[in-house]
């Protein structure tokens, strides 16, 4: 955002806010650090946040909940690796869900909410 000099604003935990804190930009991206996943390091001067890779499971769809919740996976767990390849974001996630044949089995690794990494194997 910087490079691209847009404003933006950095909500931590579950403060509120309202239009008095908003940049008048009406361009001004609100970031919240409660979606990222582990935070390791923030550095005010250089306007930067260090965070942990992966991707955080933040709801399960209805239908499925019950099936992922049975193997012990919740939401708040991180999504690390799927098939070997590290995850980086949603996007890595889509493209390695999009590019395998459904039957196809499939291994994920995720940290759970004690920090433990686990693996998981689906056919």
């Amino acid at each position: 955002l910087k490079i691209y000099k847009k404003s933006y604003v950095i909500k931590t935990g579950n403060c509120s806010y309202d239009s008095k804190s908003l940049p008048v930009d009406n361009d001004a991206y609100v970031i919240s650090l409660k979606k990222f996943n582990k935070i390791s390091k923030i550095d005010v001067s250089k306007h930067t946040v260090v965070a942990q890779s992966g991707v955080k499971i933040s709801e399960f769809n209805n239908n499925y909940k019950k099936y992922w919740t049975d193997y012990g996976i919740s939401e708040g767990n991180i999504i690390k690796s799927i098939n070997g390849e590290k995850i980086k974001s949603i996007l890595d996630v889509e493209k390695i869900l999009n590019s395998r044949n459904y039957n196809e089995p499939i291994s994920i690794e995720i940290i759970n909410n004690k920090n433990i990494t686990e693996r998981f194997n689906f056919r």
